[in-house]
């Protein structure tokens, strides 16, 4: 990987979010988040500074052990994590992480920082829910299409409804609005656009893939063709690539390979349930919310429903 890439990688200890730091440099997008091991972070800051990025902290996560339970936490269905002040970065122990904002411009950064918090679980196991005002400032701040913005702003509800359905009701979809990847290295868009036809997001999308080609073309391209393909969607969780993938309708797909594309972060419950029964099978067919697959020799079948805290509503896609 070329450089700046290689050397944001080698700081953050991982290649998610690598697309975005190449559209927060061209200005494609005002602003982006990320969270940087406090090891890596003074050396992080003086390479964003020589790129003419502005990073601002917020501050520092320290992950919550498997074994630990929290009350409230099946309310903050997606990061979950303790949070300290910057000021308690010298007396934390383990690995620790910098939540940070970055931006060209430090008022896209001090805008993005003002509305860029989490629901929040104080003493009792009470949540403190985000204010749903902020989601919407916090996506203008990234410079999300405001077409988008609105449209999370109305259906984006993961205990009622499936987003992702919502938007990508048609079986074929162009490749450009693809943003199941975006917990992988392969994306260009982040937000979930307003429909499979938005023509911010596809504008955005192609504009973010030049950006990185203007870095790297071997891996924009690389990019370019994760974001096609087959796959199958359970919750906004639980998300995979089936590969070789030949559809026969709508609900009825056979493939022979199959990959998790939430990467940044541990899998859930329901998305180990159906890795299980998709890593074994040839064959997915999903029946009025039941997902039956094959191997040819075994059936297995994985039954919708919401113990897992998240919607589910699954479907297939493709996008090309």
């Amino acid at each position: 990987m070329n450089e700046p890439l290689a050397s944001i990688r080698r700081l953050k200890g991982n290649s998610w979010l690598l697309p975005l730091y190449a559209a927060v440099l061209h200005q494609v997008r005002r602003s982006m988040d990320d969270w940087v091991p406090v090891g890596s972070l003074e050396e992080f800051k003086l390479l964003m500074n020589r790129l003419g990025m502005t990073v601002l902290e917020d501050c520092i996560f320290q992950q919550i052990g498997k074994q630990e339970r929290v009350p409230g936490a099946e309310s903050a269905p997606t990061t979950r994590a303790r949070a300290f002040g910057i000021g308690a970065m010298k007396h934390l122990r383990g690995w620790n992480e910098v939540h940070v904002i970055l931006s060209t411009k430090r008022e896209w950064a001090e805008e993005t920082l003002h509305a860029a918090w989490y629901p929040l679980a104080v003493s009792g196991g009470r949540i403190l829910p985000r204010p749903k005002i902020d989601a919407l400032r916090l996506g203008l701040a990234f410079g999300y299409p405001k077409c988008c913005v609105d449209s999370f702003q109305k259906q984006n509800d993961w205990k009622a409804q499936s987003q992702l359905v919502v938007t990508y009701r048609r079986s074929v979809v162009n490749w450009r609005v693809n943003c199941l990847t975006k917990h992988t290295p392969y994306m260009t868009v982040f937000h979930i656009p307003c429909s499979q036809d938005c023509a911010e997001s596809i504008a955005m999308s192609d504009s973010v893939l030049e950006a990185v080609r203007s870095f790297d073309e071997s891996y924009a391209k690389s990019i370019r063709d994760f974001l096609a393909g087959t796959f199958f969607v359970l919750n906004e969780d639980a998300i995979f690539k089936l590969y070789n993938a030949n559809v026969l309708s709508e609900r009825i797909v056979q493939f022979n390979g199959v990959e998790n594309v939430i990467q940044s972060r541990p899998a859930s419950r329901s998305a180990q349930a159906i890795e299980k029964i998709l890593s074994e099978a040839t064959y997915a067919e999903i029946q009025d919310g039941v997902v039956l697959t094959s191997n040819g020799a075994r059936e297995y079948f994985y039954e919708s429903s919401f113990r897992f805290g998240w919607f589910e509503d699954p479907f297939f896609v493709v996008f090309e």
